[in-house]
């Protein structure tokens, strides 16, 4: 099977599985030896030398189990480009949000947003719940849908997909746990935390093109999304969830953003778009079928500038 069509294969069974608890997936294993190495390493006094080994030899081994377990069969190597993928996934986690608040089930709505979101969700009202569910839709397109098409893609030419795309896996498992500007992850997960920007850095970008370019094929608001990216994407905290959010929110017609609650804190952050409607639960469809057609562009992208490379 040819790289281009071992990603499609793969982006196949994405699609009908998802993540099934099932199977056993390699982020949990990442997440396992993260938190092993964090009781060893965190005993260290320099708590930023402590991070930079955890971070490095969290991808490290990712990389080199990757590799090795591709050279073994193909079908390893299938396996893991297909755990890399995320949409279905993604919109499992949505559309569960969207089902509760169908239902009028709010108290259930929080409980499962709050299983997908690191802010506090007790008190959410129904148009916070969407707007939240939203912005994570946003953030994750970018993270876990873009980004490892592209390091997968990077990968390509060299036949080094695999531990391409888990190098980047295992620096976003790293963010997702250590990344915190809190203690005691202050300064033990500066390093992960900057890896994490600086890989996302480009595939934000794209993703905030494609979703542009999504607005105008599901028939959104695209020039209000490429507005709202140009005015907005700067203005999050994060170098780089900005041009995602704000693509969504200008592609949608709602605002997104704005002061929300972090561990009993409220953390004041800037507002992204306009609020033309008032969210309803459709909005979260409408947000993950944005997802998928950006998804199927960069996939697209990939047929067109791999065949040429390879």
């Amino acid at each position: 099977m040819n790289p281009q069509a071992e990603l499609f294969a793969a982006a196949g069974i994405d699609l009908l599985l998802g993540d099934p608890p099932f199977l056993p997936h390699p982020v949990r294993l990442i997440g396992a030896l993260i938190t092993a190495l964090e009781r060893r390493l965190g005993r260290w006094q320099n708590k930023i030398v402590a991070g930079a080994w955890l971070a490095g030899l969290t991808i490290f081994v990712s990389v080199a189990c990757a590799f090795a377990l591709s050279s073994l069969h193909p079908s390893f190597r299938l396996y893991l480009l297909y755990a890399a993928l995320a949409p279905r996934c993604l919109r499992d986690e949505a559309w569960a949000v969207k089902r509760c608040l169908d239902e009028g089930d709010i108290p259930r709505a929080r409980q499962r947003l709050g299983q997908i979101v690191g802010r506090d969700t007790a008190l959410l009202s129904a148009q916070d719940i969407i707007r939240a569910t939203v912005e994570t839709t946003a953030e994750n397109t970018a993270d876990a849908v873009i980004a490892p098409l592209f390091y997968i893609a990077l990968g390509l030419p060299f036949g080094l997909s695999v531990p391409a795309v888990w190098a980047f896996k295992a620096a976003s498992t790293l963010d997702s746990m250590v990344g915190y500007k809190t203690k005691p992850y202050l300064h033990l997960g500066r390093w992960s935390a900057k890896l994490d920007d600086a890989l996302n850095y480009l595939p934000a970008r794209i993703t905030g093109l494609l979703l542009v370019a999504a607005a105008f094929i599901c028939r959104r608001r695209w020039r209000l999304a490429w507005h709202t990216l140009r005015r907005d994407s700067h203005r999050s905290s994060s170098p780089n969830s900005g041009w995602s959010e704000a693509a969504m929110a200008g592609a949608l017609g709602i605002q997104l953003g704005g002061p929300a609650s972090y561990g009993g804190r409220w953390v004041k952050r800037p507002t992204l778009g306009q609020a033309i409607e008032l969210p309803q639960p459709v909005v979260i469809s409408h947000a993950c079928q944005l997802m998928w057609a950006a998804y199927a562009l960069m996939l697209g992208l990939i047929l067109i500038i791999s065949g040429r490379w390879i």
